[in-house]
Order: C-alpha cells, then sequence, then structure tokens
C-alpha cells in the first residue's frame, strides 16, 4: 500500500479515493476472468472471497479518508483561531 502523505487532507482524500477505484477496477476484472474461465464452485467461491476483500477495503479507504477530511478541517479551524 502507498504511504500517504499527511500533509494536506484534501490531496489524502484524492490519492485515497484515487486507490480505491483501481481496487475496484481490478476486483472486477479479476472476478470477471474466474468467472469466465470457471464457472464451477471453486470459481463463485474465489469470486465472493474478492467481493467481501473489496467491501472490506472500501470500507477502510473510506475511513482514512473520512478522518483526513476531519484532521483537515480541525487543522483549519485551529489555523483560524
Amino acid at each position: 500500500m502507498l504511504l500517504l502523505p499527511l500533509t494536506h487532507p484534501f490531496t489524502t482524500a484524492k490519492l485515497v479515493s484515487l486507490q480505491a477505484t483501481v481496487v475496484l477496477l481490478l476486483t472486477l476484472l479479476i472476478k470477471s476472468r474466474l468467472l469466465r474461465l470457471k464457472m464451477g464452485f471453486l470459481g463463485s467461491l474465489l469470486g465472493l472471497a474478492l467481493l467481501v476483500s473489496f467491501a472490506a477495503t472500501t470500507g477502510l479507504l473510506g475511513l482514512i479518508t473520512a478522518g483526513s477530511l476531519a484532521w483537515g478541517f480541525s487543522q483549519r479551524r485551529s489555523a483560524g483561531a
């Protein structure tokens, strides 16, 4: 995982959302190739595992994004006061 710079929260939010998009596209690509090659039980289980891991990753990235935005707004308020 790429280390995110914490200097500017909006840049961090953009990078995290780009990473989430790339993970989504790669997950869907792998899932479609798996399901096209093997439509059996094993392919379905692997596809389900990929989707669950994607959901967990997206939730974690969303949490990081929300935290960086909250941190940025708190920094802006403390700098303005």
